[in-house]
């Protein structure tokens, strides 16, 4: 399994995506095979490499990591190499300029709703750790890398949504 780096902050607005983008297209003009993952429902990572149209035209239907969730709650899994796209301007530029290849694992603006559909099939909004399938469902993604399919990506970068769930520093222990 390839290295993945999660690209995390608890606030939003703090560069994350540019980050990723940038890593890894930097990466890929070394000569490296990326694979960006795009777990922000913003999907800001995805539109930095296509357009509204041709993600609404190519992609949205059926090749985002939301349908792949969607396979998961079903109980299911679909492959998860399946739903990974080669953007093409981007590799037309690193191939201009370098020998590596970036791969996106496309967002969708549905995937605020994932965590939400996680907690009912756990059985409710709270914490469920009795619940046969809490190990197997927050591992799912890093089961999926570990499929042989991404034995070929030297890096992979995950853009992480931003943790808007925790109190605000100023409310914790007030009693707010």
């Amino acid at each position: 399994m390839p290295p993945v780096v999660s690209i995390i902050n608890y606030k939003g607005g703090v560069g994350k995506t540019t980050l990723t983008a940038n890593i890894g297209a930097e990466l890929a003009r070394r000569g490296r095979r990326v694979l960006l993952v795009d777990l922000d429902p913003q999907a800001s990572l995805t539109f930095s490499f296509y357009r509204a149209t041709e993600w609404e035209r190519q992609l949205a239907d059926e090749r985002t990591i939301l349908q792949w969730y969607g396979s998961v709650l079903s109980g299911a899994p679909a492959a998860l190499h399946k739903y990974v796209v080669t953007p093409p301007i981007v590799n037309e530029a690193v191939n201009r300029y370098g020998s590596g290849r970036l791969d996106l694992l496309a967002s969708h603006l549905g995937l605020i709703d994932v965590d939400l559909d996680f907690a009912a099939h756990l059985g409710g909004s709270r914490f469920q750790h009795g619940s046969p399938r809490y190990l197997s469902l927050h591992r799912a993604l890093a089961q999926a890398l570990a499929d042989p399919a991404f034995e070929e990506y030297d890096t992979v970068l995950l853009d992480c949504a931003p943790g808007h769930r925790l109190p605000a520093p100023e409310a914790v222990g007030t009693g707010r």
